[in-house]
């Protein structure tokens, strides 16, 4: 078997194991969807938007040096390994894990490149780096 075929296999079955290993997240986000008012500011804002998807969850915990390597990653943050068929792009993204709500943190170039999950030109998962929403 080639390893192209391996790759092919492990992609599809991501969603079985997610399923059976992964997290329950509730993705929560909302959308602004009049013109912003030029003098409060204020726009108009539709209801809540949530998804409930299944994911990979690792806490940093003390001491986790092969993380540690990145100034971004702190003792407390949580990495996602989310199916990549899973619309990261909305903004203001709240993740909810265990009654917590978290928030992105911003990636630099290395970590981003390191983060990377993508074999021979196909997809795996998409990493996310959060912290404890304040």
């Amino acid at each position: 078997m080639s390893a192209r075929t391996n790759i092919a296999r492990i992609i599809a079955r991501r969603g079985t194991n997610l399923a059976g290993r992964g997290t329950p997240v509730l993705v929560r986000w909302r959308q602004k969807t009049g013109p912003v008012d030029p003098i409060t500011g204020a726009a108009e804002i539709d209801p809540e938007q949530t998804l409930l998807v299944q994911a990979f969850f690792h806490t940093v915990a003390p001491g986790a040096h092969s993380v540690r390597l990145f100034t971004e990653i702190e003792t407390g943050d949580v990495i996602l390994d989310i199916s990549p068929e899973v619309d990261l792009s909305h903004p203001g993204l709240v993740f909810e894990v265990g009654g917590k709500a978290y928030v992105q943190k911003p990636l630099g170039d290395k970590l981003a490149a390191a983060m990377d999950t993508r074999v021979r030109g196909m997809d795996t998962f998409q990493t996310v780096l959060l912290r404890l929403q304040t």
